[in-house]
């Protein structure tokens, strides 16, 4: 009762925001899965957003490039890929979260990368944690794949499932970000932070690299036409991911009920290790 309860108080949140007057609300796109987390109370503000969910970011991309969708979240990577291809179609007008991944360790021999030859690394497919640490091996020449003189980037698992692992000594090796990182830190008894990812790439490199890792962009078209629906865009996904953040809960709730994740449940502890933030990008 409590729970429906907060439902309702947020909704009426999101209703203050809202204008009198008509208009058609904005068509959003989404994959399945943790990085839609972000947008959960977006979902049930049907007269300002349309939202949908796919299974892969090629289905949302396709919505996005041809017109059917106003906006979506994307990582930084393929949001830069994208407007580098057509530089006046997209804005990225969010950031979502940021990196700050390391490598976690239960061994104090992985202080360096070159320690990690011939051992296995668990990684979460397509992260920016995944693309960081493939950046990291390629520029000291350290080949990855599966033997003595390699290192071995695993990444068949979702970041629950590493968590989970590393926490019940499964795995030695992985790499973690934001609230992920911080819980295997904490609970396990021996555990270290290795490298910071992002830290070692600025050292070996000269070069300060300062990314995100998710970012939401819409059409720049959408933008120039619907301005103020922008704007009021940015003031509710910067609610939403406080809300999200602070009652891990009720997201998931939420999540689950309009079937956001793939299949399965998403719990609240995924939701609460999500690294979530909100960083506007555009001017007020």
């Amino acid at each position: 009762m409590k729970n429906k309860s907060l439902i309702i108080l947020i909704i009426v949140l999101f209703s203050s925001f809202s204008h009198a007057q008509e208009r058609n609300p904005l068509k959003l796109s989404f994959v399945k899965g943790v990085t839609s987390i972000p947008v959960t109370y977006l979902v049930e503000q049907k007269e300002k957003y349309d939202c949908r969910f796919y299974n892969t970011i090629e289905e949302a991309v396709y919505d996005l490039s041809y017109g059917d969708s106003d906006g979506t979240i994307l990582s930084y990577k393929s949001a830069k890929q994208l407007k580098s291809r057509n530089p006046d179609s997209i804005m990225i007008i969010a950031e979502l979260s940021k990196v700050d991944y390391g490598l976690v360790s239960s061994k104090k021999d992985s202080g360096n990368l070159s320690a990690l030859l011939g051992k296995t690394v668990y990684v979460v497919k397509d992260s920016r944690g995944e693309h960081l640490f493939l950046e990291l091996l390629k520029h000291s020449g350290i080949p990855t794949g599966n033997s003595s003189g390699c290192v071995n980037v695993e990444n068949k698992y979702t970041l629950e499932q590493i968590v989970s692992m590393f926490l019940n000594g499964k795995i030695d090796y992985a790499v973690l970000g934001g609230k992920a990182k911080n819980t295997v830190l904490k609970r396990k008894k021996i555990v270290y932070e290795s490298l910071s990812l992002l830290d070692e790439f600025n050292s070996m490199t000269g070069v300060k690299k300062i990314e995100s890792e998710t970012v939401f962009v819409i059409r720049t078209q959408v933008f120039h036409e619907k301005e103020e629906q922008v704007l009021q865009l940015m003031q509710d996904l910067e609610l939403s991911v406080s809300l999200a953040k602070n009652n891990p809960e009720i997201t998931s709730q939420i999540f689950n009920q309009n079937k956001m994740g793939f299949d399965g449940q998403y719990n609240s502890s995924l939701i609460s290790n999500a690294n979530l933030q909100f960083t506007s990008l555009i001017a007020k």
